[in-house]
């Protein structure tokens, strides 16, 4: 069974969530918090416009935000990947009886929704490949 299509959160809905955030990184820096405050809600008169494009896109495309992730969080960036995107870096630190216990919860917590486009093999060879892309960095810090 295949992932349904990725859902198109409402401008307003994106607007708040973002001020919010900017509300926890800029806590006590009150003219940099006003100042995005105001940007956020002169977008929010025009953004309907970008809401309406996107929701054009979002109906005829299987993943509407494919074409933008993509490029914006892999291609375009010039830094290391594993060390500065890897998602595989915001896994709570476990501790482990041995290597074969490291593998088994490694391959236990593999996402199982991309079974739905990558065969079992690929899974476990794209674990391998990640479980020894970490020790070799690991490798390079402890030396």
């Amino acid at each position: 069974k295949c992932l349904p299509k990725p859902p198109l959160p409402s401008l307003d809905h994106c607007l708040d969530r973002y001020l919010e955030y900017v509300g926890v990184v800029a806590e006590g820096q009150n003219r940099d918090v006003l100042s995005t405050v105001h940007a956020v809600e002169e977008f929010r008169k025009n953004g309907l416009t970008y809401q309406r494009r996107l929701q054009q896109l979002s109906e005829s495309e299987v993943n509407w935000i494919n074409q933008f992730w993509l490029p914006e969080m892999y291609l375009r960036i010039r830094l290391p990947l594993p060390v500065n995107i890897s998602p595989a870096y915001i896994f709570p630190q476990q501790h482990f009886k041995d290597e074969e216990d490291w593998l088994r919860s490694t391959a236990r917590n593999f996402p199982s929704e991309i079974c739905c486009f990558l065969t079992h093999c690929i899974i476990f060879r794209y674990t391998v490949f990640l479980i020894r892309g970490m020790l070799e960095y690991k490798n390079k810090i402890d030396t």
